[in-house]
């Protein structure tokens, strides 16, 4: 292993290389600062991200109702632990790094009249995207680089350590703020692409001095095969859910049901013409798992007719996606709720 080490110095240093860390990267930068990013895989694929998609929520300039019926959508939810002021904010902001990736050139999908679909983003796209933007905008990356330990200066972060992967060489950066966007703890999950997930940046901040709030808040779960990691949940607002029996269970109660040890089967059959087609066109990859089933979901099926399936409990239930033939296949599909980890 070689012993020596890069020594750099900017305004401020970005630990994490996924969206976060990207627009944090990003908007430092477009104020003027200079700006160093390590990311212990490669910007750009590394993370969560990349194999999935981003649902996106934002507001429309000029229009209140729309508006406040966003910030409302979040608040019920919260259950109260919600602070309305910032909710709003951050969808202000959605509204205009959206606009940022327009006149940066970021290719929306169209539909045939042309019209462009901003519902959601494609995860690869989206992310090569953000790293030749970073390149553009003269922000220094550090692919393969992962961060070790901050450093401190005065009782606050002033810079962090690392290594370089392929070389060894160790890599130290002196930085007047530091960002830590490192992502959460989902490395066991089995969610596509959370593998490297392994909570660094709560390590990091703990050993510098960091309190921590909310912890008992940020675990998730997510609907997805029993024998895959597809949690893009966007296309089960597009589904009716019924128990073994038939009984209709609304989406909001599907959580509540799986908890409580009931199946859960679903069709999609919801979704218009104009929402399937930006379904297709902006998260491609969630179509690819039904369709190796021979299946064609938003068109009443979701898996092959007469092909379903046993619900079983797994962490902490289990459920199932079936169309309403009887299941004489073995050629069948579970799907779990697997932990999305912290977020």
């Amino acid at each position: 292993m070689s012993e020596s080490t890069l020594h750099l110095t900017a305004d401020v240093l970005v630990v994490g290389g996924g969206p976060a860390g990207c627009w944090a990267a990003l908007a430092a930068r477009r104020a003027g600062a200079s700006v160093v990013l390590a990311e212990k895989g490669y910007v750009g694929t590394s993370g969560a991200t990349p194999p999935a998609n981003t649902t996106l929520f934002y507001t429309v300039p000029g229009d209140r109702l729309q508006n406040d019926g966003m910030v409302d959508h979040r608040i019920a939810p919260a259950k109260g632990f919600i602070v309305r002021d910032f909710v709003r904010r951050v969808y202000d902001e959605t509204t205009v790094n959206t606009e940022l990736m327009t006149r940066w050139g970021y290719p929306w999908p169209r539909n045939e009249t042309g019209k462009t679909f901003r519902g959601n983003l494609r995860g690869p796209d989206y992310m090569i995207f953000l790293r030749k933007r970073l390149l553009a905008e003269g922000v220094r990356i550090l692919d393969h680089s992962p961060a070790l330990e901050l450093l401190t200066a005065d009782g606050v972060a002033a810079g962090a350590a690392g290594i370089t992967r392929r070389s060894g060489d160790r890599w130290e950066v002196r930085a007047g703020a530091v960002v830590v966007a490192t992502g959460g703890c989902a490395f066991r999950s089995g969610v596509v692409g959370t593998h490297n997930l392994t909570g660094d940046g709560y390590l990091l901040a703990a050993e510098a001095g960091a309190r921590f709030s909310g912890m008992e808040f940020s675990g998730q779960w997510a609907l997805a095969p029993a024998e895959g990691g597809l949690t893009k949940g966007i296309i089960y607002f597009s589904g009716s859910f019924s128990d073994a029996d038939g009984t209709p269970i609304p989406h909001p109660g599907v959580p509540d049901a799986l908890a409580a040890g009931r199946s859960v089967h679903a069709v999609l059959d919801r979704a218009d013409p104009y929402l399937e087609d930006g379904y297709r066109k902006g998260q491609p990859n969630i179509f690819v798992y039904f369709h190796r089933l021979g299946g064609k979901p938003l068109h009443g099926i979701a898996i092959p007719s007469g092909c379903c399936t046993r619900a079983r409990c797994v962490r902490p239930a289990g459920w199932t996606w079936t169309s309403a033939a009887p299941p004489p296949s073995p050629a069948s599909t579970r799907l779990a709720t697997p932990p999305r980890g912290r977020s």
